[in-house]
């Protein structure tokens, strides 16, 4: 397969047949992916999945925009952001998918795709056509009357039942709304009115409307004296069906109230219970005239909040209902048991819902092409869901340096391989007063001037902060020169990240007396003493310090205490001393770590006639000695970072970047003329050790402060 496929723009059909298996939470993070990614997503029609989620709103308070899922299969809690203006003020009466019918302060309705955003507004309820009188009051609430008899709004709507039904591929739609007066109407797609339901033997003769359900085109309604109306709404106009159920199966229990349901097969059932007492399941005969009493719903799930039930397939229960009380319930009928699902704050809501999911993509498939997206394109389709991160790992890729450009408050990520920069915002973040002094994959450690340190990842801004270093520095007074004290090249300092798990681990150095270590989980940083770090790498739980007096220390970071490895220290008694040739100064050392596990000592220096330059040394096992060497085997060796990658054999669009050749700032070289000019820039340029000629990348904007080197993925 060709590496010049750009697979960010695959065939659409072939996308889509990938699209349509992921989960809904997976798919939605697919859509971000990139433009085409997003296109391709809209064309889908939803696949609903038979395994019920929770549906949370919180505490009722304006200016709150979000509301959270619950998936029970997963034990997992999400949170769905930018809903709307104070959408958790808002109820919600019913759903269908993913969509929801919510009624706001103004008693206006609207349907929301909670996942999607996108959002139907539903005609006014004044423009109502029927015998019901819809009046608003100066306060944007209404009185309904009919039949000489009026009611405020809020009493009606603490007795509301509705319908909603959405076909996720045409965005039609049917809303159904009982407003508890014995009076229900409907509006649908293509009308922009409400319209009273003409029921054969009249509203009034409901005697109120006590569950409602929607299946297949056919209406159910359970009235008030527990009897059965089925309306065909397949028509323009519903129309009352002849096979309704007069018996009233509680006659001689009316403190029960009854909720219908409707089977895969169209049954219909009714319920009978006071909470975490004995369920009666009803189901109407074969003649429609009665209801016989059954034990077992055999393999299926009643979903009460929607009506209907569901086969009791991947993960949901089979034989049990899904019940809402304030709290959410799930009774096995085979054993008469409520357990509690999930508990809700007394303030709060939350319902039963079903929301579109997909199955998983065939991993050798989503492994090619992974394999073949571009960089960007391929580091954010591997946040997709932790199938896709672990596919993603086993990827043959090439591994390229990027430059990132950092203005005061966003960066500019430039991606070699499309010849792009993307533009990132970062809200609350000083470049000008901090410094990155580390990087791994697509996170960078930063610390500012007052010695506060955090992770930023520099596609997502997602932010994680470590804990303040001023209590460890034994109330000494420190103050820092974010222009010379805090820069990558002074500060010695690592990370590492699995962005899979979460993990990490950061390491950074001050003035060789402090080696401070933090590993996700620990209360604060470790202070291991008697390092005299002058340099640091880590590869594989082990941690590479260049000492002050020239040897090589490995620290063992895999369990909860840091242990010296000696043994497996290929060069613990062998102190490394630079002979220099003719004209040779070093300024600046650095310990790396190839791809294989070899150690590297890395020397900026300044040779004959002022030239600057790099130069290698490996460890001959053998003899014991330090040897210079003029290639990195093909990798690309990122001097700040202590670490070397796979790369492109030939250069890149005239950028510098290819085989054995050394990334850096201008700060890793030997200074020249403007080195102490506080207001210049920090630029990045590749050394290449064949030629030993350096190439400097072009930076036009003055707006950017500083440029490092960061490579994505790896870790």
């Amino acid at each position: 397969m060709s590496n010049n496929v750009k697979w960010s723009e695959l065939n659409a059909d072939v996308l889509q047949s990938i699209l349509e298996r992921l989960s809904i939470i997976n798919y939605l993070k697919a859509r971000s992916v990139c433009k085409n990614w997003h296109v391709v997503c809209k064309q889908i029609s939803s696949i609903q999945d038979k395994f019920p989620w929770i549906i949370i709103f919180p505490r009722r308070r304006p200016k709150s925009s979000t509301c959270q899922v619950f998936n029970p299969q997963e034990g997992k809690l999400y949170t769905l952001r930018n809903l709307g203006n104070d959408f958790s003020t808002h109820q919600c009466i019913a759903t269908s998918g993913s969509w929801l019918l919510m009624l706001d302060l103004r008693s206006n309705l609207y349907v929301l795709n909670v996942f999607t955003r996108e959002r139907i507004d539903l005609p006014p309820l004044e423009s109502h056509q029927g015998r019901l009188q819809v009046n608003r009051l100066q306060n944007n609430t209404f009185t309904f009357m009919i039949n000489q008899s009026s009611a405020p709004a809020r009493n009606v709507l603490n007795r509301t039942k509705a319908v909603l039904w959405v076909d996720e591929k045409t965005k039609g739609y049917l809303v159904v709304w009982s407003i508890g007066l014995s009076y229900i109407m409907y509006t649908k797609n293509g009308i922009d009115f409400w319209r009273e339901i003409p029921i054969k033997e009249g509203p009034e003769n409901l005697h109120g409307c006590q569950d409602i359900v929607y299946k297949d085109n056919n209406l159910y309604i359970l009235t008030g004296l527990n009897r059965i109306r089925i309306l065909d709404c397949s028509q323009e106009l519903p129309r009352a069906l002849l096979d309704n159920v007069d018996d009233d199966p509680f006659r001689d229990d009316q403190r029960r109230r009854g909720k219908i349901g409707v089977t895969v097969s169209g049954e219909v059932l009714m319920v009978k219970n006071r909470l975490k007492q004995v369920f009666n399941i009803l189901k109407m005969n074969s003649d429609g005239t009665s209801w016989d009493e059954v034990e077992s719903l055999g393999e299926e799930s009643w979903i009460t909040d929607l009506g209907v039930t569901v086969p009791g397939v991947d993960g949901s229960r089979p034989n049990s209902i899904y019940y809402r009380d304030r709290s959410l319930y799930c009774g096995d009928l085979s054993v008469q048991v409520l357990e509690m699902i999930l508990e809700v704050d007394k303030n709060g809501h939350a319902r039963w819902f079903i929301p579109s999911l997909r199955e998983l993509l065939c991993t050798d498939l989503l492994r090619s092409i992974l394999e073949n997206l571009n960089t960007k394109d391929f580091h954010r389709a591997r946040t997709v869901c932790s199938s896709w991160y672990s596919v993603s790992t086993t990827c043959t890729r090439r591994l390229c340096p990027w430059r990132i450009l950092l203005r005061k408050s966003s960066t500019l990520l430039y991606d070699p391989e499309q010849v792009k920069t993307i533009e990132t915002e970062h809200p609350g973040t000083d470049f000008s007063n901090s410094c990155v002094v580390a990087s791994c994959s697509n996170w960078l450690l930063i610390i500012d001037s007052y010695l506060d340190l955090y992770l930023l990842n520099v596609f997502t801004c997602e932010r994680i902060n470590l804990p303040s270093m001023k209590s460890l520095l034994f109330g000494q007074v420190i103050t820092f020169n974010v222009r010379s004290s805090l820069t990558s090249s002074s500060t010695p300092a690592c990370l590492w990240m699995n962005e899979r798990t979460g993990d990490y681990v950061a390491a950074w150095s001050y003035k060789e007396h402090y080696l401070f270590l933090y590993k996700k989980g620990d209360a604060t940083w470790r202070n291991h003493k008697g390092a005299r770090c002058r340099s640091m790498a880590y590869k594989d739980n082990k941690l590479y310090v260049y000492t002050s007096d020239g040897y090589i220390k490995i620290l063992d970071l895999s369990g909860d205490s840091v242990k010296e490895i000696v043994e497996g220290n290929p060069c613990p008694n062998h102190r490394f001393q630079f002979v220099s040739r003719p004209g040779e100064h070093v300024w600046r050392t650095k310990v790396a770590v190839t791809n294989s596990g070899e150690v590297l000592i890395v020397l900026s220096l300044r040779g004959l006639q002022e030239k600057r330059l790099f130069c290698i040394f490996k460890m001959n096992v053998e003899s014991g000695n330090w040897e210079r060497v003029d290639s990195l085997g093909g990798e690309v060796l990122i001097f700040g970072l202590g670490v070397t990658v796979r790369s492109p054999i030939k250069e890149i669009d005239g950028q510098g970047i290819k085989s054995d050749s050394i990334c850096f700032i201008d700060y890793d070289l030997w200074p020249g003329a403007d080195y102490f000019y506080h207001t210049r820039q920090i630029k990045s340029g590749i050394f290449d050790l064949a030629t030993r000629t350096i190439t400097w990348p072009k930076t036009s904007d003055p707006s950017v402060l500083k440029s490092f080197w960061f490579v994505p993925g790896y870790a």
